[in-house]
């Protein structure tokens, strides 16, 4: 489902693993050991050609099916986190029309209503 094959850069050094549909990647390491790096190479925030998915290459696939397939959330959003609101942030995952119908739902099942105005700080 998911390999990328002797991946190098500045942090990465031949970085080659493959999963099955059915495994799971967890991605532990010191910080600045480029944990982040790999998050977004695997989902093609760094272009590159050493990343497949379902046996088609990342940077092959129309955005939309690759966001679908796979993506990266940074685990802060320092420039906004101040300002933006939980509706925002939860608007921001759509790549074009935002879903009201879908985040309403989200935010009706994680009990989220009363926060969902507020700040994310």
């Amino acid at each position: 489902m998911l390999e990328i094959n002797n991946y190098n850069s500045s942090i990465l050094h031949e970085i080659s693993f493959s999963l099955t549909e059915d495994e799971n990647l967890i991605i532990l390491g010191e910080n600045g050991a480029g944990k982040s790096t790999l998050a977004k190479v695997l989902s093609n925030l760094i272009e590159n050609d050493k990343v497949k998915i379902f046996n088609q290459n990342i940077n092959k696939i129309d955005y939309l099916k690759r966001a679908f397939l796979i993506n990266y959330i940074p685990p802060k959003l320092s420039i906004f986190d101040e300002y933006i609101t939980l509706r925002e942030f939860l608007e921001l995952s759509f790549i074009s029309t935002v879903d009201n119908e879908k985040i309403n739902k989200v935010i009706k099942l994680l009990n989220l209503k009363k926060l969902e105005d507020k700040h994310c700080k």
